[in-house]
This record gives structure tokens, sequence and C-alpha cells, in this order.
């Protein structure tokens, strides 16, 4: 069996339009990329973990960036926000070669999730 591709998901979270939303669309990404055979990284989750222990945007920024170092994709969605930026500059400034997408389709297309002979997603 092939290991899974790690794909952190970048986005907005409060930076344009509404928080609880921009969670949503992130959670139901991810759940289609797991469907497809991918392991997902939603950085979006840490809202509820701020809620019961504050930390700094420092602290987020710094667990996003060791996180992109880990992962092999990052599917950005779409939608203003500046930590998604940083997040891209961060990933294009690393010597391994993180592969960044704009549109699922095209990522779960070209990565080949992992498949079983009959076409089916393996788990």
């Amino acid at each position: 069996m092939k290991k899974r591709k790690l794909v952190y998901i970048s986005g907005p979270i409060y930076s344009s339009g509404v928080a609880s939303k921009n969670m949503n669309k992130a959670i139901r990404v991810a759940n289609e990329l797991m469907e497809a055979g991918f392991c997902v990284y939603i950085p979006h989750l840490s809202v509820i973990w701020d809620a019961i222990t504050p930390q700094p945007r420092s602290f987020w920024m710094k667990l996003d960036l060791w996180m992109i170092e880990r992962s092999q994709i990052i599917l950005r969605l779409d939608g203003y926000s500046e930590g998604a930026e940083e997040e891209i500059k961060h990933a294009n400034s690393l010597k391994n070669d993180i592969k960044i997408y704009y549109d699922k389709k095209v990522l779960i297309k070209k990565e080949n999730p992992i498949m079983d002979k009959g076409g089916n997603y393996e788990f």
C-alpha cells in the first residue's frame, strides 16, 4: 500500500467571509480529500483549540508553518487571507517540493490518490 500524501488546507478563517462558513468549507473539502485517499491537516480547527486555551496568533502560525514543512501538498482555498499568503510564501521558500493547488478536483486527478484495482479508494 502506498503512503498517503499529507494535504494542508490553506484558506481564510477570520480575514474574509464568515469564520463558521470558512471552517465549514475547509472541513467539507478535507472530508472529500480523505475519501479520495489523502491525509489532511485543517488549521481552521485551531479555532476550537483557541477557544479552550487562547494563544497569540504567532503560536498558531508557528504550528501551521511546521505542518506545512511536513506536507507534500497545499490546497489553497479561495478568499483573502494574510495567514494563507504567509503559508504559501513559506512553502515556496522550502527546499522540498511542496505542490500547491487551487482546485481540489485538479489535485485529486493529478496526485493519483490511493486506489485499489477496482477503482475504489483504500482506507
